[in-house]
Order: C-alpha cells, then sequence, then structure tokens
C-alpha cells in the first residue's frame, strides 16, 4: 500500500500481549484517523497487513506475502490482516495521519478500499491465529512454478538452469530466511 508517513503512535507493540480485539475497538470508538500496521513471523516467512482508518471506521487493507512477493488488497487483505492480529509472533505498529493525509491515501490505493467500510459494530476477528492463507498461497506457488516448469520444458529452456542443483537453490533459501530473520530481531 502506497501510505504517507505518519505520526508514530506506537511502534513494535508485541502482538502475543495485545487483546487484537480491544486494541481494534479502541481506535474505532475514537474516531481514529491513521493506520496500523501488523508484521508477523509466520511458518514460511515474513507476513506484513496494513488497515486504513477514516473517522472511526477502517476504510482499506493490503497484505503481504514477503517470501512469494503476493499482495492482497481489500476484503482478502483485512481477513488475513484481522488473523494476523491473533499471530503468537509479531509487531504492531500504529501512526495517525490527518483527514487529508488519509484522503489521499486512499486515492493513491483505490484497489484496497472496502466495499463496506467496518466499524465498531461490524468487526468480527477470528477465534484463533490459523496458516489456512499461508498454506493455500504455498500451493498455488507449488503449482504455478510446476506449469513455469512445464513451459519451460516445451520450449526447449530447460538446458539453460544446468550446473544448479536443488540443495543449492534450497541452501540459498535458507540462507536468505535466516538473513531475514536476524534483521527482524
Amino acid at each position: 500500500m502506497k501510505i504517507t508517513a505518519g505520526n508514530p503512535l506506537e511502534r513494535g507493540k508485541d502482538i502475543s500481549l495485545t487483546n487484537a480485539r480491544d486494541y481494534l475497538l479502541k481506535l474505532l470508538t475514537e474516531n481514529f484517523n491513521g493506520y496500523v500496521c501488523a508484521t508477523i513471523k509466520a511458518k514460511r516467512g515474513i507476513e506484513e497487513g496494513v488497515i486504513l482508518f477514516h473517522n472511526g471506521r477502517i476504510v482499506a487493507s493490503s497484505y503481504a506475502y514477503f517470501k512469494y512477493l503476493r499482495e492482497y488488497q481489500a476484503e482478502p487483505a483485512m481477513e488475513r490482516f484481522l488473523n494476523a492480529m491473533m499471530a503468537k509472533t509479531g509487531v504492531i505498529d500504529s501512526f495517525s495521519l490527518s483527514s487529508y493525509q488519509v484522503q489521499l491515501v486512499m486515492t493513491l490505493n483505490e484497489e484496497a478500499s472496502l466495499k463496506n467500510p467496518i466499524d465498531s459494530e461490524t468487526l468480527q476477528l477470528p477465534n484463533s491465529y490459523t496458516t489456512k492463507y499461508e498454506d493455500e498461497l504455498a500451493k498455488k506457488v507449488v503449482a504455478e512454478t510446476g506449469k513455469q516448469t512445464q513451459i519451460m520444458k516445451n520450449l526447449g529452456l530447460t538446458g539453460y538452469l544446468t550446473g544448479v542443483t536443488k540443495e543449492e537453490i534450497m541452501k540459498a533459501a535458507k540462507e536468505e530466511d535466516q538473513r531475514i530473520e536476524r534483521m527482524i530481531k
């Protein structure tokens, strides 16, 4: 999500020590203008969701899976964000914005706008964190990779990949995961 820098309210709040419902309801009832970012360590990597508040209503959302370079917008992102708020490992950052800044963010991110903004009466959080969204994405990526490999075979382009073993690729991926984990600690 393209978002302007705001005034920090909270930075690095431990998600496991936060009552997600109370936290979000407080912002909704205070007619908050700004955004909340939840960054979690999931089963396969780092995920980050952002929700945008305008006059005490959640009006937009985006959610990114860094390992898979995938981002969701609007309702699918909102589901994932609320799920992330139930995670055991992660942090929450919140920033206030002026009404004008919120409108600017909404204009720059029309694809992230919710069809039905969420208020204190319509907020529904899951009972617990689930990995189903991440698991579904992992399966989708594996299927897409298989299709890409088959296309490369059909075009006779697989010879360009010789010399790189599966083990080398796996080792590089593990090193990258470790590097990212060190960065967030």
